[in-house]
């Protein structure tokens, strides 16, 4: 049986685009986030791609709308918060789909979308997988090889409030 593949497994990946799914439905008080889980929950994957060159393109939804876009139901402060945690600039389309969609993905470089400090601006994690719980060496990723950074640690955050394991 082939073992388990994770996103640490994604070798060449430099310059590709690469389309990310987010769940960053954050509770907000006005334009506020009240909790940021979800965003710190995504962080080692979105920085994992971005410090292996990766040109990042993140999709999410906040709320429910129930007749189109709602300026309280608005992505801006998610990611003014992404943007510091991740310590660069987060752009944020008008839409899901449409022209300014299509421009921006077009006009992005590889080099846009890399952080100034890639080094060493990975935010503290609450906690790392204790040894006991860590794969063992015949499950373990690949070596990295010089083109490829290694991953940043899993991050352990709890779930967030009322989610439930299907």
């Amino acid at each position: 049986m082939a073992a388990k593949q994770t996103i640490r497994h994604l070798q060449g990946v430099k310059g590709m685009r690469i389309f990310v799914r987010v769940d960053f439905n954050v509770p907000m008080e006005g334009t506020t986030i009240t909790e940021d889980t979800r965003i710190r929950a995504a962080l080692p994957t979105l920085m994992f791609l971005q410090q292996a060159g990766a040109e990042l393109v993140l999709a999410s939804h906040l709320g429910r709308p129930k007749k189109g876009p709602t300026p309280a139901l608005s992505l801006a402060p998610v990611a003014k918060r992404l943007s510091e945690l991740m310590k660069c600039e987060v752009a944020l389309a008008k839409g899901s789909i449409g022209a300014d969609v299509r421009e921006r993905a077009a006009a992005m470089k590889p080099e846009a979308s890399s952080c100034s400090k890639t080094s060493a601006s990975t935010p503290k994690r609450r906690g790392t997988i204790p040894p006991s719980r860590r794969p063992s060496s015949k499950t373990a990723a690949p070596p990295s090889s010089s083109t490829t950074p290694s991953a940043p640690p899993i991050a352990r955050t709890p779930p967030p409030r009322g989610w439930r394991r299907s």
